[in-house]
């Protein structure tokens, strides 16, 4: 009497696991075994929580909409440094007063300015209610600089509206970009963690064929011995994959310890 061949599963990476779950599933299925058909629905259940998993992208959408936004809210915080330089050999002398104290003001800021998105977000959020208020902070400069000046309206003076507006816009699609990417994040997380799937989907599995195993025990094999090959015949390719990779892999790893013990041979005849 054939028997139903078995696989150490845990071999599988993690792709291949879901593969083979999917395609004893359909072998199943496809078998239309009444008494079997009552088991799918939870083994689907599992595989396609496994499956959904395995699913998630490597690098996610919003992240790389997050780089970009990083990467103009960079440059217009560049452009207005460089703008604000530019202003500081212009004809009009309260025009260089004026651009000396706002790049003061940006220069408080840089550190954050250049740290990590979150730090950046909060000290653009800072900077620019800085240059709406009425009066300097001294603990940014002295009482002279700041004598009859604010940074309001130095910011106006300089032209600096059309960079608040764009600072502000960005800052803003920022800071959605981030949260939308840790909603995102999360709702992967939620889907469980890939050992546990593998675990709950071997399970139902396993189920299954001991259920099979029991109907060939009462009714003889006649009746199962299509689905056994089928299954049987699955259970061998993925057996015969495994094998072909671990001796690739072992091969590697003494070709790689005969390269290493030659080289020591050499340099122990030097």
């Amino acid at each position: 009497m054939k028997k139903i061949e078995t696989l150490r599963l845990i071999r599988l990476g993690n792709a291949e696991h879901t593969h083979f779950h999917k395609r004893i599933y359909g072998a199943v299925e496809a078998a239309n075994i009444p008494e079997l058909q009552v088991g799918l629905p939870a083994y689907g259940e599992a595989l396609m929580n496994e499956d959904a998993l395995q699913n998630k992208p490597t690098r996610l959408h919003e992240t790389r909409t997050l780089t970009e936004i990083n990467s103009e809210l960079t440059a217009a915080l560049m452009s207005l440094s460089h703008y604000l330089k530019s202003c500081k050999y212009h004809w009009d002398p309260n025009m260089v007063e004026a651009a000396n104290r706002v790049l003061i003001v940006l220069r408080y800021f840089r550190r954050d300015l250049q740290g990590n998105r979150q730090r950046k977000s909060e000290a653009v959020v800072q900077l620019l209610q800085d240059l709406g208020e009425t009066n300097y902070r001294g603990v940014m400069m002295d009482e002279e600089t700041i004598a009859g000046s604010t940074p309001s309206a130095d910011a106006q003076l300089l032209g600096l509206e059309p960079w608040v507006s764009r600072l502000k816009t960005l800052n803003q699609d920022l800071i959605h970009a981030i949260n939308h990417r840790s909603q995102t994040y999360t709702a992967y997380a939620m889907q469980g963690d890939a050992v546990l799937l593998r675990r709950k989907t071997d399970r139902m599995y396993r189920l299954l064929m001991g259920h099979l195993q029991l109907l060939i025990q009462v009714n003889g094999m006649a009746a199962y011995e299509r689905l056994v090959a089928h299954l049987n015949v699955i259970v061998v390719d993925f057996r015969t994959t495994i094998k072909l990779r671990e001796t690739i892999a072992k091969k590697q790893r003494l070709k790689k310890q005969a390269e290493k013990e030659k080289a020591t041979q050499n340099e122990g005849e030097e």
